[in-house]
């Protein structure tokens, strides 16, 4: 019986790990304080490590031109990536990520993507990092959101989204191969 449980486990990472380079993640959130920047590269390095090698945050990407705005590239980050991964922090200033989740929440280019969304919310002594906007923005228009305490908490939850994700654009991903 482990022969086969063995083999089984053997082809399903065969037949993932191609997938996996080719699946676009883009990591969402505060900059500021400047410890919040390194916060999501390190989820983001933590993906790449997993074997997700197409994950960035917005900063990564390199900008169209010289005279888009933060704002319109993260936009373009959102409509451009296969999975979009939101983290809200109770340190970070979040007003960025709160206008990139009400694009997803509002905008007719994303009503498709919604489903590739994932808002991740730190939760501390009982009480969420998300603001009550984001909230309803999350709740009415169904984006994903799934809470967290600790960076472990948010890793095993951002790699669980993630191979959820890929299962969901499987197909998608081999016509790209």
């Amino acid at each position: 019986m482990f022969d086969r449980w063995e083999k089984y486990n053997r082809k399903l990472d065969e037949e993932f790990k191609p997938l996996m380079r080719l699946l676009n993640i883009t990591v969402y959130g505060s900059y500021f304080p400047n410890s919040e920047k390194q916060f999501l590269i390190n989820q983001a390095d933590f993906l790449r490590k997993k074997g997700y090698t197409n994950t960035f945050i917005v900063d990564e990407y390199p900008s169209p031109s010289l005279s888009i705005s933060n704002l319109e590239l993260s936009i373009r980050c959102l409509e451009f990536s296969d999975v979009n991964f939101l983290i809200f922090t109770r340190n970070g200033k979040n007003q960025g990520v709160s206008r990139e989740l009400a694009h997803i929440a509002t905008s007719t280019t994303m009503v498709d993507k919604v489903q590739f969304c994932t808002v991740f919310d730190q939760v501390k002594d009982e009480q969420g990092s998300v603001p009550p906007l984001s909230l309803d923005d999350i709740n009415n228009s169904g984006i994903l959101r799934r809470e967290f305490n600790s960076e472990q908490q948010l890793q095993t939850a951002v790699s669980q989204q993630a191979y959820a994700q890929l299962k969901r654009l499987q197909n998608i991903l081999k016509t790209r191969l």
